[in-house]
């Protein structure tokens, strides 16, 4: 699970609108100092997100950019508890965001960990765990759950 860092992971998402999430998400990335840049990388963001929108349904948004600026590959978790406008493919609101960076030589071992969360987003006992996570350490231990599988559906 090094992909996930416990301060790259926002419990109380305060944006109502996708571009406020990505300043958020932001704004965290360059406190945890994975970014230099803020502006560069939204931008990075944004340019991503046009290509189609990162809401795949359920609640959920996955939006991926590759970043220069970044070290390593990383995965920040954003919960909203009151949903975020998102232009999702089910037009409902988002609830969980995971931000996925990596370098634009991002290594292919990282698919494993993506994998392995992607079917535990398919569970919807794990989403609406997550989405009711008021701190951290839950948040990590329903992590830690699903790398043991626990979630597979």
């Amino acid at each position: 699970m090094d992909l996930v860092v416990p301060e790259l992971i926002l419990v109380d998402m305060k944006a109502e609108k996708k571009e406020e999430a990505f300043g958020e998400l932001t704004d965290a990335l360059v406190r945890e100092g994975a970014i230099p840049f803020y502006d560069n990388f939204l931008y990075s963001i944004k340019k991503a997100e046009e290509l189609g929108t990162s809401g795949s349904g359920f609640g959920i948004a996955i939006p991926r950019t590759r970043f220069p600026e970044i070290d390593r590959h990383r995965l920040i978790i954003g919960i909203s508890q009151v949903g975020i406008e998102w232009d999702s493919l089910d037009e409902q609101p988002v609830y969980l965001v995971f931000l996925e960076i990596c370098p634009p030589e991002c290594p292919v071992e990282h698919l494993k960990y993506i994998e392995l969360l992607s079917r535990s987003l398919r569970s919807e006992t794990f989403r609406r765990f997550l989405a009711q996570s008021y701190t951290v350490d839950a948040v990590w231990q329903l992590l830690q759950d699903s790398d043991d599988g626990l979630f597979d559906a």
